[in-house]
């Protein structure tokens, strides 16, 4: 896991520039919560599941033009209010595990790219542990290094967001979507830790 590469750089190239982690600073003073890059294509998901977007959305007081932005941001109780909700209203209990299963790096904005142009798979996990904030706030991420494998923490840590069963699952599928853009498609992670109670369908 130490050497496999997310990409191939060309001769002479480094990895991207640090102003990445700048550029996301800049949007800081107005970030609430969420970059909306994280709910990339989320309507479309919605309706893809059979659930009523604009019903979703409304209970959850998302304007969907703020979607359609990825720089801005979403209030961090009112994404995984959204996630909870449309997995109710779709019927689907692991929508937020099958949003994030067909979420592509790239989507993520400048965080995926960030961790696509790392020189490897360790150090992609790394600096996206190390510019998460910048993303998304009230989350501890971390990557533990246990010496015979690696350990990737993540918990959002929000006093009045209770229900995060979907959001968890779906930052899941982000970050092993990430991990198989470097070491292929088959990879699968050793186990896997929720603190979340199982669902009706697992």
């Amino acid at each position: 896991m130490h050497t496999e590469p997310l990409l191939q750089m060309a001769a002479g190239r480094g990895p991207c520039p640090g102003t990445a982690c700048d550029a996301l600073d800049r949007h800081d003073a107005t970030h609430r919560g969420v970059l909306a890059a994280a709910a990339s294509g989320l309507s479309e998901f919605i309706l893809s599941k059979g659930a009523d977007v604009d019903r979703v959305l409304g209970l959850c007081r998302i304007n969907p033009e703020l979607l359609q932005q990825p720089t801005l941001s979403l209030g961090l109780t009112n994404y995984c209010q959204v996630l909870e909700e449309a997995a109710v209203q779709s019927g689907c209990d692991n929508f937020g595990l099958h949003y994030g299963r067909q979420f592509k790096p790239q989507s993520l904005g400048l965080i995926g790219y960030i961790g696509l142009c790392s020189s490897t798979v360790e150090t992609a996990i790394q600096n996206v542990v190390n510019a998460f904030p910048f993303h998304q706030h009230n989350t501890l991420t971390r990557l533990v290094d246990r010496e015979d494998h690696y350990r990737f923490d993540y918990q959002v840590r929000h006093g009045t967001i209770l229900c995060k069963r979907q959001d968890a699952e779906l930052t899941l599928g982000m970050i092993l979507n990430l991990l198989r853009h470097g070491l292929g498609k088959n990879w699968a992670p050793r186990e896997v830790h929720f603190e979340h109670p199982r669902g009706f369908v697992e």
